[in-house]
């Protein structure tokens, strides 16, 4: 099974948040650094990007290492696991539905979602037994603006 990532609780977030602030200050000392034009102009916005940046990761840790279904052993395939249940993963387009083809080359199209069901899981728990968690729906997006989703059941 792939290690846990990093858990930034306690002394590690402390570190971290060192390390964002050392990264803000050589930031603002190198004139072609990317990150304060990322986050905004001065070394407080600069920090307070590389914060939340912390903040979202320790979000993500936490949450892998609650749900099984965000830390699998086998690979996703795409069709369900038992016969009638939704499948294991699921590409969605912003208006809910599962992605086309033509989805994946529309160049107006700047977020995709991912479903990742729980229920049940492909493997089984420590003891043979049908694993069972939460499905999760993501949605990335890659453009400048905001964009609307819908979510609906996938069944």
């Amino acid at each position: 099974m792939p290690p846990d990532l990093l858990p930034l609780d306690g002394p590690a977030l402390a570190w971290a948040r060192d390390a964002a602030r050392e990264l803000a200050r050589a930031a603002a000392q190198t004139p072609d650094s990317l990150l304060p034009r990322i986050a905004g102009e001065s070394d407080e916005d600069l920090l307070a990007f590389l914060e939340q940046l912390l903040e979202l990761y320790a979000f993500w840790c936490h949450l892998r290492r609650e749900h099984p279904a965000l830390r699998q052993r086998h690979f996703f395939e795409g069709r369900p696991t038992i016969r009638g249940g939704p499948k294991d993963l699921a590409w969605l387009n912003p208006s809910g539905r599962e992605m086309t083809g033509d989805d994946w080359y529309d160049p107006t199209l700047t977020s995709l979602g991912m479903f990742v069901s729980g229920a049940p899981l492909r493997s089984p728990g420590p003891r043979g037994e049908q694993q069972v968690d939460s499905s999760f729906a993501m949605f990335f997006n890659s453009g400048a603006r905001a964009v609307q989703v819908t979510s609906r059941p996938l069944v």
